[in-house]
Order: C-alpha cells, then structure tokens, then sequence
C-alpha cells in the first residue's frame, strides 16, 4: 500500500501556488459523482449516442463547468 500523502508537509504540498480553476479541479476530479456522470457523458458520446450533446450540456451545467477558449461541441 502507497504511503499517504503528508498534508502538514508544506514542502511535499502539490497545491501549492493553485489559482482558483487549480483548487476547482483538486476538488472536481475527486468526486466520485462527477466521475460517474463524465463515463456517462464520455460513452454516449463514444456510441454517438442522440442526446450525447444534451447529456453534455446537462452535465456541463450540473458541474458549473465552462469553456471559454473551446470552439466546437462541449465536454464533459
């Protein structure tokens, strides 16, 4: 088993010197909910399912997601 990460460390700290989209994603991509719905959204685009792109926006919106430099269909 891994040794766990020592978060009294400052010099072992990943976080340090995150801007806010930094911290907004730590705490993102640990979710296991958010997770759960990016596979969903993830596979119906990959089966190019109909309501892939409304799943997306849905998703995109549940998360508070945005993209302001991407051109073209919104991911999850």
């Amino acid at each position: 088993m891994p040794a766990a990460h020592d978060t009294t460390n400052a010099d072992d700290d990943d976080t340090l010197g995150l801007d806010d989209a930094g911290w907004a994603w730590e705490f993102l991509r640990r979710n296991l909910e958010y997770g759960t719905d990016y596979q969903r959204c993830h596979q119906a685009e990959q089966a190019g399912a109909p309501d892939a792109a409304r799943m997306t926006e849905g998703a995109s919106q549940r998360w508070g997601l945005r993209f302001p430099a991407r051109s073209g269909a919104q991911r999850c």
